[in-house]
């Protein structure tokens, strides 16, 4: 899912919105589980729809919902899908993160649910070291993909003997650590091709040794994460997702806590915090970077030009939210009770 299609549902829907947000097991492409959850979820959007629409008048809105229901693939499921409709909008997304069952209907799309699982997708690149055939694969979401492409697997000969006159001699320690520099180049070659095309956070799983020899010819700009010492060149995918997912954990921990350091640090030039501010920087369209607390709510209503809290009101959150997006600004999630000394919400402002 790409920024446009979040700012896409982040404008104002004429008529009602209606979100579904369905989590799949994708280990069970078509099972009967996945297909009960989206047909209960379907349902009770129709009856959120029929409340709200009563006499027959939400019957188009119902008609674009199982239109839109209808074309989910459910024998290619990816970790979750969310279904938005509108009377003017129709969107089936697939979300490479969980999300728990939920169902929106009102004047907004749910877009927090979706930048929320945005967020927790694992986006990142693993290289598997190794001097005979190196392998790199992509992490998105839940599913991996072997490249092979920019020159990978990359499988080089190396020098296997001294240089002549002294061909018959085995090679010594230097020869061998010449040998492994010159297959690590050949990667790192075509890592920074790959590099050049895509860049994503980047994990190096190898044997300690060749991890050193890599370190020495690699280039120094690529944006490596973490490495996983080891030889696992016949694990599977799912065990090599296994291997690296607390390494990505570490590091989306990591740079979270680092947005909300800068941010902390920027109160007061080029930074403001609470749902007050916030939400009257966002709707000037002075948000830049929105960081927000992934439960906190806000439900308020506007009077005279500000917030005034009322229960069963529209969450003032979403509607920050909303005009971050608008005004093409981003949005980082981080864990409840990281903003709590600023009110659980702040805002990189532009001006």
């Amino acid at each position: 899912m790409d920024s446009g299609t979040v700012k896409e549902l982040a404008q104002p829907q004429e008529g009602l919105a209606v979100s579904i947000l369905c989590p799949f097991n994708t280990r069970l492409p078509g099972n009967a589980h996945d297909s009960a959850v989206l047909k209960e979820l379907r349902d009770s959007a129709v009856e959120k729809v029929d409340a709200a629409l009563p006499g027959g008048a939400g019957t188009s809105l119902i008609a674009r919902i199982d239109e839109a229901v209808a074309a989910v693939d459910m024998q290619h499921p990816r970790e979750a899908v969310a279904v938005m409709v509108s009377p003017t909008v129709s969107r089936v997304i697939t979300l490479d993160a969980p999300v728990e069952p939920n169902v929106v209907v009102g004047e907004r799309f749910a877009i927090r649910d979706l930048l929320t699982a945005m967020s927790r997708s694992g986006w990142a690149r693993i290289v598997l070291l190794s001097q005979e055939k190196s392998r790199c694969l992509d992490l998105r979401g839940g599913e991996i993909i072997e490249r092979h492409d920019f020159g990978f697997p990359v499988e080089v000969v190396p020098p296997t003997e001294a240089d002549t006159p002294h061909g018959d001699f085995p090679l010594d320690e230097h020869e061998h650590a010449e040998a492994a520099k010159f297959v690590f180049r050949a990667v790192n070659h075509a890592l920074a091709d790959l590099e050049r095309h895509e860049r994503w956070p980047l994990v190096l799983v190898g044997a300690q040794r060749d991890l050193a020899y890599f370190d020495e010819v690699s280039d120094p700009r690529a944006h490596i994460v973490g490495r996983v010492h080891g030889n696992h060149q016949r694990d599977t995918p799912d065990e090599i997702v296994h291997l690296v997912h607390a390494v990505l954990d570490e590091y989306e921990g990591q740079r979270q806590r680092s947005t909300c350091d800068e941010v902390r640090e920027a109160i007061g030039s080029h930074a403001v915090s609470g749902i007050d501010d916030t939400w009257q920087a966002a709707r000037a369209g002075r948000g830049h970077r929105l960081v927000v607390e992934v439960d906190y709510r806000f439900p308020a209503r506007v009077v005279e030009g500000t917030l005034q809290v009322a229960s069963n009101e529209t969450d003032a959150v979403e509607a920050t939210l909303e005009e971050v997006v608008r005004h093409d600004g981003d949005v980082v999630v981080v864990p409840a009770g990281s903003l709590a000394d600023l009110g659980h919400i702040a805002l990189f402002t532009r001006y």
